[in-house]
């Protein structure tokens, strides 16, 4: 197991702003485990988007993105977060929410962004010991399952 983290903050006053990757390679499953935090403003994006483009020389053949510590994240960074996402699926393999929280959600489902991404085991980032896995996100989208209305 391999461990790669940046900071993406280029000054120290600026507000944290992190991603990170953990590559766990066996023989049968490649699996990327890619984790943004922080709040990843405009100033950021030229420095995720090199992140993510030396990432995506690797083959992996499972790909996860954990969005549980990501507080803001800017249209810029977004849009090169789905062009990852997109070079990932034209490989045939999908980048899998995993954890995000209710606000990064809201982010993605009001942009339409939500599609270029899977959604098959995302959990609340509420409270991780009780938090369940959900059903496909697309199916609940605007139901008003995702959450109950006392947690946003």
């Amino acid at each position: 197991m391999t461990e790669i983290k940046k900071s993406l903050a280029s000054d120290s006053a600026t507000l944290m702003a992190t991603v990170a990757a953990t590559l766990n390679f066996t023989r049968r499953v490649k699996h990327l485990e890619l984790r943004l935090e922080g709040s990843i403003l405009r100033e950021h994006t030229a420095s995720l988007r090199e992140f993510l483009q030396n990432l995506s020389y690797f083959h992996g053949t499972k790909w996860t993105l954990e969005l549980e510590n990501l507080d803001v994240i800017s249209m810029r960074a977004l849009k090169v977060l789905v062009k990852f996402a997109q070079v990932i699926r034209r490989r045939g393999y999908e980048v899998e929410v995993t954890s995000i929280q209710p606000s990064m959600l809201a982010t993605f489902l009001d942009l339409g962004v939500h599609e270029s991404f899977s959604w098959q085991t995302v959990t609340r980032q509420a409270q991780p010991a009780e938090a369940a896995p959900l059903r496909h996100l697309s199916e609940m989208a605007y139901e008003g399952e995702v959450f109950a209305d006392d947690e946003l």
